[in-house]
């Protein structure tokens, strides 16, 4: 199934085919029945605090900062060519819903912690099986940040699924097959060196090695989201390792048990946020259309599996893979 649509610039690049394929939908492609898929009056939300550690129950604040719109959200003092040609002149629809949001008080996700200190924990059973999330604020500068996005705004932005636009750095990965291919992949970005002998130094971050990096661009105009999924375990390490950039956001875990239920991470801008232990593998993580602000910007770093480190059975793969990666001269693939 292809999609096409009315004339749409982003970037001052004419895209008429959004990336969206199967059930996959963004506001670019719904016409007028766009709009966030989940019913969220029948989610029951908690919320994760990264100040007390503990999952709390919903408060009248989170439900305000939730049901006003994010329109005004992120830092667009990044410069002035980025700015040029960032304005979308997407569907009727999505005008239409811009100017609706416009006539509207904006107000961001969220200011500051969540932490209503002390925070209470839920007695929600979920509430005492999650773990595995660190979040580091203020990990970037504001200048890092402006220099990062000026660096990806130069590079081309593939169309992908439910609204994103992408730039990946890695090997060629067939995830139903198994199968992991060099392909063209010539190294991480320059910017990442520094950036990673960093994040080294946290205690959450230790030993971590990247060989894959991906670039996802959020835009409210487009509806960008990203369904509940679990990250490949065959080719891909234990930690996830994901920079939020130019927005705040939130990323939404959900337990199969309990799929009436999220638990909330709030992700600052600038921040750096590591997802392991079972909320890498239990469970699902994704990003809902309401909380993207105006533009936000991922850059997930991945490391190996077992199969491809020390004695893995395709350890040689996952030692030239390691190589290419550390030479910090590549491009999106």
């Amino acid at each position: 199934l292809v999609r096409t649509m009315e004339k749409c610039v982003v970037d001052g690049v004419d895209e008429r085919v959004c990336g969206c394929k199967g059930i996959r939908t963004c506001k670019l492609c719904e016409g007028e029945k766009g709009g966030d898929k989940t019913n969220d009056d029948k989610l029951l939300r908690l919320y994760w605090c990264d100040i007390c550690g503990i999952v709390r129950d919903e408060n009248e604040n989170d439900m305000q900062r939730r049901y006003n719109p994010v329109e005004n959200q992120g830092d667009d003092n990044h410069s002035e060519e980025e700015n040029d040609g960032q304005q979308l002149d997407s569907v009727e629809t999505t005008i239409k819903q811009q100017q609706k949001h416009q006539k509207q008080e904006q107000q961001p996700v969220f200011e500051g912690s969540w932490c209503v200190g002390p925070c209470v924990p839920s007695k929600h059973p979920i509430a005492h099986t999650f773990s595995g999330v660190t979040l580091y604020r203020d990990f970037l500068s504001e200048d890092e940040e402006r220099d990062i996005v000026s660096a990806m705004d130069k590079w081309h932005w593939k169309p992908s699924q439910s609204g994103r636009r992408k730039q990946d750095f890695g090997p060629k990965v067939n995830f139903k097959r198994q199968k992991v291919k060099m392909g063209t992949f010539s190294g991480l970005p320059s910017f990442s060196k520094d950036l990673i002998r960093r994040m080294n130094g946290l205690d959450a971050v230790k030993d971590f090695v990247a060989v894959e990096q991906c670039h996802l661009d959020y835009r409210s105009e487009r509806g960008a989201a990203i369904d509940p999924h679990f990250d490949d375990e065959w080719v891909w390490g234990e930690r996830l390792v994901t920079m939020n950039l130019v927005g705040h956001t939130v990323v939404s875990f959900t337990l199969a048990a309990h799929e009436d239920v999220e638990i909330e991470v709030p992700l600052p801008q600038r921040s750096l946020v590591v997802v392991a232990g079972n909320a890498r593998f239990e469970f699902k993580h994704a990003i809902r259309r309401c909380f993207v602000p105006k533009r936000r910007i991922a850059v997930t770093y991945r490391e190996l599996g077992e199969e491809f480190v020390g004695v893995g059975i395709h350890k040689d793969i996952g030692n030239a893979l390691v190589e290419v990666a550390q030479t910090f001269n590549g491009v999106p693939l």
